[in-house]
């Protein structure tokens, strides 16, 4: 599955049709999208 985390904080899982984890800070920001893999741990 690929998810979208909106807020490092909330950790709030958000189903993304694009294979990318795009991990944002409360400000909303894009600082890092990388390939998501089943086995990683949660940012």
């Amino acid at each position: 599955l690929v998810y979208k985390i909106h807020d490092v904080k909330d950790s709030t899982l958000i189903h993304n049709k694009r294979k990318y984890k795009t991990i944002r800070r409360t400000r909303g920001k894009e600082i890092r999208n990388t390939l998501y893999h089943p086995q990683a741990p949660n940012p």
